[in-house]
């Protein structure tokens, strides 16, 4: 059996991890986007 590619492993990783956040962070990047909108608008 060939193992994979670092590169292979790695990019797995964040995909895997990236799938399981992407939820919380489109919600964190929302929450941050309106705090920014209300920090700067002043």
């Amino acid at each position: 059996m060939s193992k994979p590619s670092k590169a292979t492993v790695i990019l797995g990783g964040v995909m895997t991890i990236f799938s399981m956040f992407e939820e919380r962070f489109a919600i964190f990047i929302e929450e941050n986007s309106v705090w920014y909108a209300h920090t700067v608008g002043k």
